[in-house]
């Protein structure tokens, strides 16, 4: 009878026992949640500053002296994208890759479309993936 007796408060504090551990999770998550917004933000700006960092030592590293571009969207100038010796940043700074600048007019009216052809890993991608890189810097 003792031994039935010690094993019944046994199961009974083990139930107890997952019950207060259950609350105290529950508490532990809801104040870490709360903490999300907050998180959410400081993420977004170490993301933000590392890119920012990121591109400035290219920028300062570089063999070949970066300029900032000139943006316009006017009737005089031209709608679109006219790029001249443009050079994929990324590519650029990888060691025994000779990169050739590129001139790149995406002008609106000038031209309707392009095609790009060339063999396989002849540099099609790079070529368009420079835009884009060229862009987000500028």
């Amino acid at each position: 009878p003792a031994l039935k007796k010690l094993a019944s408060q046994k199961v009974d504090l083990d139930l107890e026992y997952d019950k207060y551990q259950r609350d105290v999770v529950k508490q532990a998550m809801s104040v870490a949640s709360s903490y999300a917004p907050l998180v959410d933000r400081v993420r977004r700006s170490v993301a933000i500053l590392d890119a920012v960092a990121a591109m400035a030592q290219l920028a300062v590293n570089s063999p070949e002296m970066y300029c900032r571009p000139t943006l316009t969207d006017s009737d005089e100038d031209g709608h679109g994208i006219c790029l001249k010796e443009a050079r994929h940043p990324c590519v650029e700074r990888q060691d025994n890759v000779d990169f050739i600048a590129n001139d790149i007019d995406l002008t609106l009216g000038k031209k309707r479309c392009w095609l790009v052809t060339g063999p396989n890993m002849g540099g099609k991608s790079t070529y368009i993936r420079s835009v884009g890189a060229i862009v987000t810097l500028a």
